[in-house]
């Protein structure tokens, strides 16, 4: 198994960089904060598609910066359970619901939550935020869902290995 996702956590939404990077720089990075899950696949070609399926917004002048960086890593992480129409609708309900910072915090705080306790690290799930409401229930249901198929990619990688 992975030993490594015990101590898997993404920047929060001030840690992202917003300095503007390329394409290339971009994919670097994403790789960089999801090597943990060696599933999810992210290439120059798959943001460009994000672009233009109006997914996500276009770069300015060719530079991503932190707003695109922090829907990127959602997307990425949520491509594995959610096909591009409800990605989509996924981040619209993200945005009637919360500030791009606040939604993106909430996701990292979440994913660490549930994937710790997904592949064993703790007993039992953590509330996370302070509001109770169906979209939250929805995203982690999102998240515990990609743990899940993780944590089972993971197991049968190592199972194979044996």
């Amino acid at each position: 198994m992975n030993t490594d996702v015990h101590k898997f956590e993404l920047p929060r939404f001030e840690e992202l960089p917003d300095n503007g990077l390329y394409l290339q720089q971009v994919v670097d990075y994403l790789k960089e904060c999801l090597k943990d899950f060696p599933d999810i696949q992210i290439s120059q070609s798959r943001i460009t598609n994000y672009v233009k399926r109006d997914i996500l917004d276009n770069p300015e002048n060719k530079l991503y910066y932190r707003y695109h960086i922090a829907q990127l890593l959602f997307l990425f992480v949520a491509k594995n359970v959610l096909d591009q129409k409800h990605l989509r609708e996924s981040l619209a309900i993200q945005d009637d619901s919360y500030t791009l910072d606040v939604a993106y915090n909430y996701f990292v705080a979440e994913l660490s939550n549930v994937t710790q306790f997904v592949f064993g690290y703790k007993k039992q799930l953590e509330e996370v935020g302070t509001e109770h409401t169906t979209q939250k229930e929805m995203f982690r249901n999102l998240l515990m869902a990609f743990a899940y198929r993780e944590y089972l990619s993971n197991y049968f990688e190592h199972f194979a290995e044996q």
